[in-house]
């Protein structure tokens, strides 16, 4: 699932995958408008997977134990949605934080106020700011 804007509004995009090969380990997935190419039998010995793979469809590997793109249920890629968009709204915060003392800094002073320490330069009183969002060993 992928969040979109779009002139309605924000739009959830949702695609769906068939499996169309399967491994002890992974399923080898197709697109579901790509399925209706993928015959209803298989002539003599050649799959549906073989008849694609030498039309040269692109396949999508899913783990059978995992996986970070693939859910059995529309309600649990959902929720995975909502846990990743959780997570980079809360980089994008810790990021708006930096680029604020970064620019807050540049308002009043220039390049020449910088600390030098072999040959990197750093924006002087940061430091707490930035061991509030990093762990440094």
């Amino acid at each position: 699932m992928k969040l979109n804007p779009t002139e309605g509004g924000l739009s959830v995009w949702t695609e769906t995958y068939f499996s169309v090969h399967e491994t002890p380990c992974y399923y080898f997935c197709v697109v579901d408008w790509m399925i209706s190419s993928v015959p209803p039998h298989c002539r003599g010995t050649t799959t549906g997977y073989e008849m694609l793979k030498a039309r040269g469809v692109k396949f999508k590997r899913v783990s059978k134990l995992n996986s970070r793109f693939a859910f059995e249920t529309k309600e649990l890629a959902y929720d995975n949605l909502v846990y990743l968009k959780k997570l980079q709204l809360g980089h994008l915060n810790r990021d708006i934080e930096l680029l604020g003392a970064f620019i807050s800094f540049n308002e009043n002073k220039g390049m020449t106020d910088l600390s030098s320490d072999h040959g990197q330069l750093f924006i002087p009183n940061t430091n707490e700011l930035v061991n509030e969002h990093f762990n440094f060993d």
